[in-house]
């Protein structure tokens, strides 16, 4: 089988960052300093290669103390941002199959963590979290659903045809100022839609899905991802009480 990192490579993700995405498969989080002794790029090309697998949505990162650590998304996201690399996709697709077999495993070793906050930065960093919403198979509530923003309508219309596939059910309190979109995703397998008592023009949701517990801000944009048991059950039984007690549906 070709090597990882030239695979990666070919389908369009430069050296240092693909040599730093493996690595942080690898080591799971890890600090700037740890990614540099791990991946064997030089230290001063560590915080520019993070940064830009960040923005990709392949990175995420929390804070501990003042200290940034940082960590691989699912290699499943590796296709989204493939996508735009359609032709070398397809070129490479026998080469790509036993590749993220092989990165999946490794994320599955270094995954055992629980109890982080973490944060995704940019469009594809929220990609990533609804990724993660797919990759769970568990029933996703959402709080404060409303009209998504063009730089993912298109993306959100994949998703749901997805998670109508995979048989994802979906619970989605709107904004009452957001009705047509609402209507709209009413008619669709698997998703039961509510209005939320009042009028907001808020543009951030919140998904609670398995034990986790997403936060999807568009003023930024910005995810942030509650991986806590305990949390998720808490905003589980906020949602359900909301959704017995607003009665008008679309």
């Amino acid at each position: 089988m070709r090597d990882k990192k030239k695979t990666l490579n070919d389908l369009g993700l430069p050296k240092n960052e693909a040599k730093i995405y493996v690595a942080l498969l690898k080591s799971g989080l890890a600090s700037a300093g740890q990614v540099t002794k791990v991946s064997g790029v030089h230290r001063r090309n560590v915080y520019d290669a993070l940064e830009r697998l960040i923005n990709k949505g392949l990175v995420s990162y929390i804070t501990k103390e003042k200290i940034k650590y940082f960590e691989a998304v699912n290699p499943y996201f590796l296709l989204n941002l493939l996508e735009k690399e359609k032709g070398k996709l397809k070129g490479n697709k026998n080469d790509l199959s036993p590749m993220l077999s092989e990165l999946l495993q490794i994320k599955k070793i270094s995954n055992g963590k629980d109890n982080l906050v973490v944060t995704y930065k940019g469009v594809n960093g929220i990609k990533a979290v609804l990724e993660d919403v797919l990759n769970s198979k568990k029933e996703n509530l959402v709080l404060g659903a409303h009209r998504p923003p063009e730089t993912i309508k298109n993306y959100l219309e994949k998703f749901h045809e997805r998670r109508i596939k995979i048989g994802i059910k979906e619970k989605l309190l709107f904004n009452k100022n957001d009705t047509e979109r609402a209507r709209k995703l009413s008619q669709l397998p698997f998703t039961r839609v509510k209005f939320l008592p009042k009028n907001s023009s808020n543009q951030t949701a919140i998904n609670v899905y398995g034990d986790n517990v997403a936060i999807l801000m568009w003023s930024e944009p910005v995810g942030i991802l509650i991986k806590n048991k305990d949390v998720a059950n808490t905003f589980r039984e906020y949602f359900k009480l909301l959704w017995k007690t607003v009665s008008r549906k679309s």
